[in-house]
Protein backbone atom coordinates (compact mmCIF):
# COMPACT_ATOMS: atom_id res chain seq x y z
CA UNK A 1 0.00 0.00 0.00
CA UNK A 2 0.77 3.73 -0.69
CA UNK A 3 0.38 6.77 1.24
CA UNK A 4 1.34 9.98 0.40
CA UNK A 5 2.31 12.22 3.69
CA UNK A 6 2.11 16.22 3.33
CA UNK A 7 5.68 16.08 2.83
CA UNK A 8 5.59 14.56 -0.45
CA UNK A 9 6.76 11.15 0.76
CA UNK A 10 5.19 7.83 -0.53
CA UNK A 11 5.48 5.59 2.60
CA UNK A 12 4.99 1.62 1.37
CA UNK A 13 3.83 -0.58 3.85
CA UNK A 14 3.34 -4.62 4.11
CA UNK A 15 5.01 -7.08 1.86
CA UNK A 16 6.51 -6.68 -0.98
CA UNK A 17 5.92 -9.85 -3.72
CA UNK A 18 5.00 -11.41 -6.44
CA UNK A 19 1.36 -10.26 -5.83
CA UNK A 20 1.69 -6.86 -4.58
CA UNK A 21 4.66 -5.45 -7.04
CA UNK A 22 2.42 -5.01 -10.18
CA UNK A 23 0.23 -2.47 -8.49
CA UNK A 24 2.81 -0.75 -6.50
CA UNK A 25 4.64 -0.42 -9.89
CA UNK A 26 1.90 0.73 -11.71
CA UNK A 27 0.74 3.12 -9.12
CA UNK A 28 4.49 4.44 -8.49
CA UNK A 29 5.05 5.07 -11.95
CA UNK A 30 2.07 7.51 -12.15
CA UNK A 31 3.54 9.37 -9.01
CA UNK A 32 6.97 9.30 -10.68
CA UNK A 33 5.50 10.92 -14.31
CA UNK A 34 3.55 13.62 -12.30
CA UNK A 35 6.14 15.12 -9.93
CA UNK A 36 9.71 16.15 -10.57
CA UNK A 37 11.19 14.19 -7.23
CA UNK A 38 9.34 11.46 -5.32
CA UNK A 39 10.93 9.81 -2.25
CA UNK A 40 9.86 6.64 -1.51
CA UNK A 41 9.90 5.68 2.28
CA UNK A 42 10.26 1.85 2.76
CA UNK A 43 10.54 1.72 6.88
CA UNK A 44 7.15 -0.30 6.54
CA UNK A 45 7.59 -3.04 4.75
CA UNK A 46 7.39 -5.90 6.31
CA UNK A 47 8.60 -8.51 4.16
CA UNK A 48 10.38 -8.83 0.81
CA UNK A 49 11.54 -11.23 -1.80
CA UNK A 50 13.31 -10.48 -4.68
CA UNK A 51 10.34 -8.97 -6.45
CA UNK A 52 10.65 -5.91 -3.89
CA UNK A 53 14.35 -5.48 -5.10
CA UNK A 54 13.30 -5.40 -9.14
CA UNK A 55 10.49 -3.30 -7.82
CA UNK A 56 13.04 -0.71 -7.08
CA UNK A 57 15.29 -1.13 -9.98
CA UNK A 58 12.11 -0.49 -12.29
CA UNK A 59 11.16 2.18 -10.78
CA UNK A 60 14.79 4.24 -10.52
CA UNK A 61 14.98 2.83 -14.49
CA UNK A 62 11.45 4.49 -14.79
CA UNK A 63 12.11 7.94 -13.55
CA UNK A 64 15.80 8.21 -14.94
CA UNK A 65 14.03 7.87 -18.82
CA UNK A 66 11.40 10.16 -17.65
CA UNK A 67 13.94 12.41 -16.31
CA UNK A 68 12.60 13.01 -12.68
CA UNK A 69 14.54 12.39 -9.37
CA UNK A 70 13.59 9.56 -6.81
CA UNK A 71 15.24 8.28 -3.66
CA UNK A 72 14.70 5.14 -1.07
CA UNK A 73 14.89 5.80 2.72
CA UNK A 74 14.55 3.67 5.66
CA UNK A 75 14.81 0.04 3.88
CA UNK A 76 14.45 -2.59 5.97
CA UNK A 77 17.35 -4.83 6.71
CA UNK A 78 15.93 -7.59 4.75
CA UNK A 79 15.63 -5.39 1.37
CA UNK A 80 18.49 -3.88 2.08
CA UNK A 81 20.62 -7.88 2.47
CA UNK A 82 18.74 -8.82 -0.88
CA UNK A 83 20.11 -5.64 -2.53
CA UNK A 84 23.65 -6.42 -1.39
CA UNK A 85 22.99 -9.84 -2.18
CA UNK A 86 21.82 -8.51 -5.79
CA UNK A 87 24.33 -6.63 -6.49
CA UNK A 88 22.37 -3.77 -7.46
CA UNK A 89 23.49 -1.28 -4.19
CA UNK A 90 25.65 1.18 -6.49
CA UNK A 91 22.54 1.83 -9.11
CA UNK A 92 19.92 2.27 -6.35
CA UNK A 93 19.50 5.63 -5.11
CA UNK A 94 19.66 4.87 -1.57
CA UNK A 95 19.79 7.30 1.02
Amino acid sequence: MNVVDKDGIVHISGELNFVTVPMLSKNNRSLITNNSEVIFDLSQVTISDNTGVALLIALTSYAKDMGKKISFINLPKQLLELVAAGGVRDILPIL
